[in-house]
Parts: structure tokens; C-alpha cells; sequence
């Protein structure tokens, strides 16, 4: 039987049939993977997996949400798949979350939220506390998600794209350009990925302020701490401006060596998440910032995703870009990370920048449907 991945990716959709359908970043050339039955695994720590491969997905730290993983079992690559049949519905009311709607706060609220953290940073209780909010898109009922991977897939050619369903999770889809960490036999690479500014048509014109560079050199001074720690032998590279779809980027790559062991990625996320690009400086203490500030909950947003020992690689990716889709609606993710010298306004437009990510794409999917609906009456 052979199929176009879209149609393959609706039917699981419509059956609630586990899968995820992945790009990595330069690839162009999307992996699914499926469960029949509800064949899907979870786990309270990423520590207590306890499977050689397959491909996961994890909530932030703070989240009682478990940690997820789709067997590699059953994989089939490209646009176009070819099946000997198709799998079983997953339908089963007892694991199938309920849709939790959360709302968005207003600018003033996450202006009061960026106050609070400034207080906490004065004290001494943090130099960096990353901050995240949601936006609610109402206007998704209809719009086919296949049609929205694809688009991400092919516009965001340098990020990590997919498409992810399960009944404990529900559906969640994005585009990250945060690798945490990519393992190719005993050679390793991790990133300090840290500030945002609008694309303009030229890296080479981009210019950092203070504070941007600063917000980065906290996320590079960690994970040189902990590789260092952790005993790794690496090379650091220099500091670069790279292009993430419609923003910019500060980053510095790190790589180096690890043992011939299928554990050796469970070491390397155990030591370095979270990091403050998705959390903070002093994790405990911003963990609990967070938590009491935010008043929506981040679930599988700044979590990881990826696949573990596939053919002796693993590329696992902070889950950033990303959005749930519930009913027709989805709720969109975005953070940033606040200094002492941050304002308000200038972080949400930040934050919306980032939304713009995926929101681009899903209007363009949307004028797509309206033209071939206009059409076909």
C-alpha cells in the first residue's frame, strides 16, 4: 500500500494512533514512527528508560507530565511510504488526556512577572530567569497539520520539525532551533544557544547589545562548567550569529568525545538540563521563580524531543517554537530570558517574534485551504 506521508500522518490522527513524523535539521527528509495499539512507553524520568531506541519526549523539569517514547519498531521514511497495512486504531478513553485550555496572560501581567524577576535578580537570587508565555489561536479548526508540518519542513530547513501524537501528550508540533545534544558514535556536539533579534536580510549587519551578549555568555560559561565537570574532553568554537526562520541567534558549538555506550546520552542530558537558556542561572532557585510566576503551565514546552539510538545517533533538541493543538485551537509557546537590564517591551515583542515562527506558516497553510476550497465548490 502506498501513501502520501500527509495522508498517512491524517489517518493517525483521525484513528488516535501514536506516531511521530520527524525532519532533522538539513535533512528534508521526514522519519515517522507508529505504534499499533498504544504500543507507547512511559516513564517518570528519562533516567528509567529503559529502551536501547526509539524517539522521546519529555516535560519540562518542573511538570508532572511523564516522559514519553515511540518505539522505533515500526518506521517508515520520505513524502511517500509504502505499507503492507495500515495500523489499528489507538482508541482507548483511559489513557486519552483531557484538553486543558490555558490562557494567555495580558502585557501588563508579564510586565509584572518581569518586575518580580528584576526584584529576585537585585537580591542576588539569580543574574538570568527565563520567563515564557502562551498565545491562543483560535482559527485552526479545519486546518489539515500535515499541511503545516510540511510547510515548517520546507521554510525552517536548519531547525528540528515534527509532528508528534499520543494520548498521554495529545498533539503537539514545532519547529526548535536548540539542539541539547547530538551523539554520532563516540563524537559529541552540545550548543549555547542564547539571544534573539529580528532577521533583517543580513547576518553580517546584526549587532549585539551589551545585555544579548551577556544573556549568552551564561549559557556558554554553563555548559563549559559542566562538560568540564562532567570530565569531557571538547573544543569550543567561537561565538556566531545564526539564523533561526525569522530571528537570529547567538551561538557557540561545543564538541568532543564520549564512550561507546548506549547510556552515554542519558550522561550527557543528566548533566547538562536544564540550562539556562530554558531556565536560568541558579536552576532550583529559578525553577521555583517560575513556577510561582507563570501562571500557565509549560508541559512539553522547553522539554526534549528527539530520537536516542537510532543507528548509533542520537539528536535530542530542547522543545522551543512549539505549539499544542486542542480542539481546534492551539496554544502557542515563547519565552525569554530576563536580566537586570531587560524591558518589558521589548521582551514580549520578542516573544511575538518568536511566535511568528509558526504563526507565518499556519497563515499560509490557512490561504492555501481557502483557495483550494474556493475551487473545488
Amino acid at each position: 500500500m502506498r501513501l502520501q506521508l500527509n495522508e498517512f500522518q491524517q489517518y493517525c490522527l483521525k484513528q488516535h494512533i501514536a506516531f511521530v513524523s520527524y525532519s532533522l535539521p538539513g535533512k528534508h527528509m521526514p522519519i515517522t514512527l507508529f505504534s499499533d495499539a498504544l504500543d507507547v512507553k512511559v516513564f517518570n524520568r528519562i533516567s528509567d528508560i529503559d529502551l536501547q531506541s526509539g524517539f522521546l519526549l519529555s516535560p519540562f523539569q518542573s511538570e508532572k507530565l511523564p516522559v514519553i517514547v515511540i518505539s522505533d519498531k515500526n518506521k517508515v521514511e520520505g513524502w511517500e511510504i509504502q505499507l503492507n497495512e495500515l495500523p489499528q486504531s489507538g482508541k482507548n478513553s483511559e489513557t486519552e488526556i483531557s484538553a486543558v485550555f490555558q490562557n494567555p496572560s495580558t502585557f501588563q501581567q508579564y510586565s509584572k512577572q518581569i518586575d518580580e524577576i528584576k526584584k529576585s535578580i537585585y537580591s542576588g537570587e539569580a543574574k538570568k530567569v527565563v520567563l515564557s508565555r502562551i498565545k491562543v489561536l483560535e482559527y485552526m479548526k479545519g486546518l489539515p497539520l500535515p499541511d503545516i508540518f510540511e510547510e515548517l519542513v520546507n521554510v525552517y530547513e536548519h531547525a528540528f520539525v515534527y509532528l508528534f501524537y499520543t494520548p498521554y501528550s495529545g498533539i503537539w508540533l514545532g519547529a526548535t532551533p536548540e539542539s541539547l545534544i547530538e551523539i554520532n558514535s563516540t563524537d559529541f556536539s552540545t550548543m549555547a544557544l542564547a539571544s534573539t533579534k529580528k532577521f533583517s536580510g543580513t547576518i553580517s549587519n546584526i549587532t549585539w547589545t551589551e545585555k544579548e551578549i551577556k544573556e549568552h555568555a551564561y549559557v556558554a560559561d554553563y555548559v563549559r562548567q559542566k562538560l568540564t565537570i562532567g570530565g569531557y574532553s571538547y573544543k569550543e568554537s567561537e561565538r556566531e550569529t545564526v539564523r533561526a526562520g525569522n530571528v537570529v541567534h547567538l551561538r557557540t558549538m561545543f564538541n568532543g568525545t564520549v564512550d561507546n555506550d548506549i547510556t552515554a546520552w542519558k550522561k550527557l542530558v543528566d548533566l547538562l538540563y536544564p540550562t539556562p537558556a530554558i531556565c536560568g542561572t541558579e536552576n532550583e532557585s529559578t525553577l521555583q521563580l517560575i513556577h510561582r510566576l507563570e501562571k500557565h503551565r509549560r508541559e512539553y514546552y522547553t522539554g526534549i524531543i528527539g530520537p536516542f539510538n537510532e543507528l548509533n545517533k542520537t539528536n535530542l533538541f530542547i522543545n522551543l517554537r512549539c505549539m499544542k493543538v486542542i480542539d481546534g485551537s492551539a496554544l502557542l509557546f515563547a519565552g525569554g530570558g530576563i536580566l537586570s537590564e531587560s524591558s518589558a517591551r521589548k521582551e514580549w515583542d520578542e516573544t511575538e517574534m518568536k511566535f511568528n515562527t509558526l504563526i507565518q506558516i499556519i497563515q499560509k497553510v490557512k490561504e492555501k485551504k481557502k483557495l483550494v476550497d474556493e475551487l473545488t465548490r
